[in-house]
């Protein structure tokens, strides 16, 4: 069983060197060879091979399409991508139209890349993605139009940039029907098919003679006719063979002719474009097609005058203009093999800055003006302005001896949009036309800021004035100075002159103060605090809250108080400081005040002091309030327990006495103070010295919280 799977391998490799390698393999160095091997091999005889010299191959080895692309696959070839795969010829090279030439890489010297003479459709999004060819072109500056007045680098021929997307490259598709008017030729597929009295299907390609071979008809010429065409031929012809096709519209067996796998054709593209050479591209291409896969125009090239040069002769001039600006399509014309696209250099350039749509350099026929300019760029922004455009001129060779110098200026002026837009004004190559915005000087505005509820922008009605503005501004915020606004207004010279007024007497209808308005007024009103700062007075000592606080008017001690919280347990209202700015003699701070507050401050009266700004008041401790102290004795004693200290000084001695003694059976010497005053923690005393002589050092006075 190995030995014969082995066989079949062998076999398997044999089948495929013969199918790829084309006789670069022998029969008998391919059994020697791993599958990665002859693997390698193949696909390097494939890159050497044209689309044709591959399917001639299969053709002469007996293979279908089909089947050897399964084979193929089987070894992790994929042959449909080299049977797709477009031709790139260089101009000069020798051979055919589209002679093989040699078939090493070159170099492009515009691209600044080397690009292979054959490169898969698929690839080509990635050679324009930047692998081998730029992602895009960069920003050129165009001849003739540099350091032009309002032309930048970054303006471009209108249309250019079609040619500079990453992906900019599309197949036709192979689904699309043919339009009516599409030619067949060598390579094509066609189906035909009987159906009625007699079924019959047979599917062939058009020969190199442009002939379709059906089986009992003979060859019948396809080349160069139209599938309605060739339907028609090919009834008459198998009329003669199928009788029951006889009859017209009673005929009992009915003929049906259609397209299967379209052909490839063969163009060369060149003139200004930026990879001219020949190139294979499916039959339903168009010019737009052809110009992708040469990259585009350069930057001197036309879009506009694109010449089709069909069996020798001039067929068409196509105008992408049209097809970019309006969607006809009438200039992207379907391509015939053989076909030579010629793009020539621009002729007649202007470039069109300003506030219109679409800013760029415009390729003018001799017969367009600037009215014809400005539909082209998609007409005017709505911030044109249309009382005059600007047009700097390189004076044409035939006028220069007319000017002293070689570039002139023009004002064109227009009495309105319409005139601008039907402009009959001529245009000359390298002109530089330049539409204007508008000056953005408002017509009738106002302004109004400050504590009133809608500040902003208002329209300027007649007769308007300060009161009607305030109204429309929704009134005055409560906060407002009544006694002071200004209007700023722009003088013809753009300075501005102040107009105070009384803001209240304004809004009584004072014809003196409430001033009338003009264009660009600003209308200011103030806050109050401006003219009657609100300042903070202090509260400091023996209240909850001390800190901070505004001032209110007729605001007293006894009314801060309140605000801070009342006072605490050890607050007194007796000798209360208050202390005061002095602004009176130089080098004294403050003056300090003494108040005495009845118990119930917060009822006021006539003992009550009022504060100004910046007081700061002193809410001093009672010294009569001590709040409890106690101490814990536990233990041998005869009663333990907490125990209030009764006065400062009361020592160690005295609680013992207190608590009644010492028990019987009582250790003195293991007695121990713990004193959480200053987490002082243990003391170490000496108890039998306290208690024997109590003027001993070791009988110490009582803190808070011993025990």
């Amino acid at each position: 069983m190995a030995s014969q799977k082995t066989t079949q391998n062998i076999l398997s490799f044999r089948f495929f060197s013969v199918l790829l390698l084309s006789l670069i393999v022998a029969q008998a160095g391919v059994q020697s060879q791993t599958r990665e091997q002859v693997r390698a091999e193949a696909e390097g005889t494939l890159q050497r091979m044209t689309p044709a010299e591959i399917e001639q191959k299969l053709k002469d080895l007996g293979l279908t399409r089909d089947e050897a692309v399964a084979k193929a696959r089987e070894y992790g070839i994929s042959l449909e991508d080299y049977l797709s795969r477009l031709r790139l010829v260089q101009e000069g090279e020798p051979g055919t139209l589209l002679g093989r030439g040699d078939q090493q890489l070159r170099s492009d010297p515009r691209l600044g890349a080397h690009r292979p003479s054959y490169i898969f459709l698929g690839d080509l999004d990635t050679l324009v993605a930047g692998k081998r060819l730029p992602k895009a072109r960069q920003r050129i500056p165009v001849p003739g139009f540099e350091a032009r007045y309002g032309v930048d680098s970054l303006l471009q021929p209108y249309g250019f940039d079609l040619f500079q997307n990453e992906s900019t490259f599309f197949t036709p598709s192979q689904s699309a029907a043919p339009p009516p008017s599409y030619a067949l030729g060598p390579g094509d597929e066609i189906t035909i098919t009987l159906w009625g009295e007699t079924r019959y299907s047979f599917q062939g390609v058009v020969n190199r003679e442009g002939n379709l071979v059906v089986p009992d008809v003979g060859p019948v010429s396809a080349s160069g006719l139209t599938l309605l065409q060739f339907q028609s031929k090919l009834l008459n012809r198998m009329s003669s063979v199928y009788a029951s096709l006889l009859g017209g519209p009673r005929a009992r067996t009915h003929l049906d002719v259609s397209l299967g796998k379209l052909k490839n054709i063969q163009i060369f593209v060149t003139g200004e474009v930026m990879r001219p050479g020949g190139y294979s591209i499916p039959s339903m291409s168009t010019i737009l097609t052809a110009l992708y896969a040469a990259g585009g125009p350069t930057i001197s090239g036309s879009m506009r005058n694109i010449h089709i040069i069909r069996r020798g002769e001039k067929h068409l001039t196509a105008d992408l203009y049209e097809y970019l600006l309006r969607m006809e399509t009438a200039s992207d014309q379907h391509l015939m093999d053989g076909d030579i696209i010629f793009v020539g250099p621009a002729v007649r350039r202007v470039a069109l800055v300003g506030a219109v749509v679409r800013e760029a350099i415009y390729e003018v026929a001799d017969a367009e003006t600037l009215g014809d300019l400005l539909r082209m760029a998609g007409g005017l922004r709505f911030s044109a302005s249309t009382k005059r455009a600007y047009l700097e001129r390189i004076v044409p060779f035939r006028e220069r001896k007319l000017y002293d110098k070689d570039l002139v200026h023009f004002n064109l002026e227009f009495p309105s949009v319409d005139d601008l837009l039907a402009s009959k004004e001529k245009l000359e190559n390298g002109d530089v036309v330049r539409i204007f915005t508008i000056d953005y000087l408002p017509y009738n505005r106002v302004d109004i800021a400050g504590p009133v509820y809608k500040p902003g922008r208002y329209a300027l009605t007649p007769g308007m004035r300060v009161a009607d503005l305030i109204h429309i501004a929704d009134s005055l915020r409560r906060s407002t100075f009544a006694e002071r606004g200004t209007v700023s207004r722009l003088l013809p010279d753009l300075r501005r002159e102040i107009l105070p007024f009384n803001l209240r007497r304004a809004l009584e209808g004072d014809g003196n103060e409430n001033l009338l308005l003009k264009n660009e007024d600003s209308v200011i009103v103030y806050a109050e605090s401006l003219f009657y700062p609100q300042r903070n007075v202090t509260i400091t000592g023996a209240v909850r809250w001390p800190g901070k606080y505004l001032r209110r008017e007729q605001m007293t001690v006894g009314d801060l108080i309140v605000m801070a919280g009342g006072l605490t347990e050890s607050g007194t209202v007796s000798g209360i400081e208050v202390a005061r700015m002095d602004t009176v003699e130089v080098g004294k701070y403050s003056k300090v005040y003494k108040v005495d507050l009845p118990r119930d401050y917060w009822t006021g009266g006539a003992e009550d002091f009022l504060l100004s700004d910046h007081d700061i008041v002193s809410i001093h401790e009672n010294p009569k309030y001590t709040p409890p102290k106690s101490v814990v004795i536990t233990g041998y004693v005869m009663l333990p327990g907490t125990y209030a200290i009764r006065y400062s000084g009361e020592r160690l001695a005295d609680l013992f006495r207190r608590s009644g003694g010492l028990r019987v059976g009582a250790y003195l010497e293991g007695s121990r103070l713990f004193r959480k005053f200053n987490n002082a923690g243990l003391v170490p005393l000496n108890f039998n010295e306290a208690l024997a002589d109590e003027s001993s050092r070791d009988n110490v006075v009582l803190y808070d919280g011993d025990s």
